[in-house]
């Protein structure tokens, strides 16, 4: 019964092992001719799009440019709105007897509603 399996396995093996050279061979022939009709039509890397073109950037190539000033006080003090608030924005707020809720009176004009 141990022979059996044995020879199951081993056969399986043999039809695996002759799969992967089909799928090698059929795709050194799949390259072949992708590389003949880029030449015949002089394409260029930049025209074409490659899966591995996609792939997630890593940090460093995802930075991001400043964020827009959201709001600006009178007197100039600027806050994007992100993060906490600014300390300079909250105590301009608090001297004005507003609260941290009105800060929507101080939106830059690209941020109005």
């Amino acid at each position: 019964m141990d022979n059996d399996f044995k020879t199951i396995y081993d056969n399986l093996r043999a039809e695996q092992e002759a799969l992967n050279a089909k799928m090698q061979s059929a795709r050194g022939d799949a390259i072949k001719h992708v590389q003949e009709v880029i030449d015949a039509f002089h394409l260029l890397r930049s025209e074409l799009k490659f899966e591995d073109d996609h792939q997630a950037k890593s940090p460093a190539e995802k930075r991001r440019g400043p964020a827009s000033i959201k709001y600006r006080t009178p007197n100039g003090i600027e806050w994007t709105g992100k993060g906490n608030m600014k300390r300079e924005f909250r105590d301009y707020l608090l001297s004005q007897g507003l609260t941290p809720e009105d800060k929507d009176l101080f939106l830059t004009p690209q941020f109005m509603k």
